[in-house]
């Protein structure tokens, strides 16, 4: 299977579900099982944790919770959610979609062409040229500090010219930031590239990635050779928070293990946090799965960050991350400043920007708090809904605290809190109503097809 095939695939496996969910029979989930912990025993890549998990699963078919699930769709989140809190790994996922399944039985049997026709609801992977190959804004902000925000790590293949421009126009810049709050994931070999105009022309390994199903070690160095001026010696940061994940994580964790950049914002953790590699498993009845196979070895410390995330060297709430390292920038820049008419500009510039707000508190959605006061309370499935600095707030048990945007009456687009993106296809919340005019329950709709979630009813 070539490389764009694979990513074409786990693309699609991350955007796709079902349209309609089915009824499931107890032979059915225990078909589904065995081939679950086959493909976990097989192609897992910390095979010392296999006999815990298999163990685990054994275990969980006993139980009330996994005897009451029949519906397809919500059987494949519960297995998602028992894997991840079983591994603590954010790249287990596992979906019902029979026509996708299908494609990956015949990927994995060397037939066949993946064909986005064949899709039950017709959807095929969104062009990232239509978003600027997710580099969203390059600007120079006061003090002559450059800005790139990237929301997802994108192909570099396609998406070369695109940062070599971003660059060059932020190439006169004192110092950089670099912000990937809110970046779920992306295409590996991107980073590497990125990477190289912080670091000197030498070639220098940054990590290897070591794929335990494929008995495959792939090296990845610098780029000797680049369009433009590097970035070198300059104050250079990184904003992360608890949505920052996947490749985007090893950027800021590569980059801090080199010391070539200061983090700024909340450990990533908690959120996507996942170092590994992952491959897409069919388990039977229409299911699929996304297993872990291959994992990143920093050149530095010769390990990863899965256990603990990555940890900034500055902690800020996310929101205000953007703010607090342009002050520390101009900061870093006054400290170094030789010419005395420089560093009292700087100083000036420095209790102007102490004051202002940064763009991501202007876009956050205040409202009045006898709108928002109804819909706050506990509702079925460990959900959660509150209000927080005038801002409504979802959480599922076990997830981490979202953002609600009103889209339409009752209807409530979730986001993620540091940028206001919407990753991972995030659904809508809608807030079902009583005839006496009371919210009674809430259900999750999609935009791209995908059969609604709920309803789940709010606690009296």
């Amino acid at each position: 299977m070539s490389i764009r095939y694979f990513l074409f695939i786990i693309f699609l496996f991350l955007t796709v579900s079902s349209i309609e969910s089915q009824s499931l029979s107890q032979e059915d989930k225990m078909e589904i099982i065995d081939k679950l912990k086959m493909s976990i025993d097989e192609n897992y890549v910390l095979q010392d944790s296999v006999e815990k998990i298999v163990t685990t699963l054994e275990e969980m078919i006993k139980t009330e919770a996994y005897l009451e699930q029949s519906e397809s769709t919500e059987f494949a989140q519960f297995l998602t959610d028992q894997l991840r809190r079983i591994t603590k790994d954010a790249h287990y996922y596992v979906i019902h979609n029979p026509g996708m399944a299908t494609m990956v039985e015949k990927a994995a049997a060397g037939e066949g062409e993946l064909d986005p026709s064949q899709l039950s609801m017709g959807s095929r992977p969104v062009s990232s040229e239509r978003q600027n190959h997710f580099m969203t804004k390059a600007e120079v902000l006061e003090g002559n500090v450059g800005y790139l925000k990237i929301k997802q790590i994108p192909d570099l293949t396609v998406a070369k010219p695109t940062l070599d421009a971003a660059m060059k126009f932020l190439s006169n810049s004192d110092a950089f930031i670099l912000d990937v709050r809110g970046n779920p994931d992306g295409v590996g070999g991107f980073i590497p590239y990125l990477m190289s105009y912080f670091f000197p022309v030498d070639s220098m390994l940054l990590y290897k990635r070591e794929m335990t199903a494929w008995d495959t070690t792939s090296y990845h160095y610098t780029y000797k050779e680049l369009p433009g001026p590097r970035l070198i010696n300059i104050p250079t940061y990184i904003l992360i928070d608890q949505y920052t994940g996947s490749a985007a994580t090893n950027l800021a964790y590569t980059m801090q293990c080199f010391e070539k950049a200061v983090l700024v914002g909340e450990n990533t953790g908690s959120g996507y946090r996942g170092a590994h590699s992952a491959s897409v498993f069919s388990l039977g009845h229409g299911y699929i799965a996304l297993i872990p196979i291959g994992r990143v070895v920093n050149a530095v410390t010769n390990t990863n960050w899965r256990e603990e995330g990555v940890n900034p060297d500055i902690y800020s709430k996310p929101m205000e991350a953007l703010t607090i390292t342009h002050q520390k920038a101009i900061e870093s820049l006054i400290e170094g400043a030789d010419d005395d008419a420089m560093k009292t500009e700087l100083q000036n510039l420095l209790k102007d920007v102490q004051f202002k707000k940064t763009q991501e508190n202007e876009e956050i959605n205040t409202k009045d708090k006898l709108e928002l006061e109804p819909y706050v309370g506990k509702y079925e499935g460990g959900r959660s809904i509150w209000i927080e600095d005038g801002q409504l707030k979802y959480q599922r048990e076990g997830g981490s605290p979202l953002d609600l945007k009103k889209r339409e009456e009752h209807i409530y687009k979730i986001h993620l809190p540091s940028d206001g993106s919407t990753s991972y296809n995030l659904p809508s919340v809608r807030f079902d109503i009583n005839p006496n005019g009371e919210i009674e329950s809430m259900t999750l709709i999609f935009q791209d097809g995908r059969a609604p979630m709920g309803p789940y009813k709010k606690d009296p």
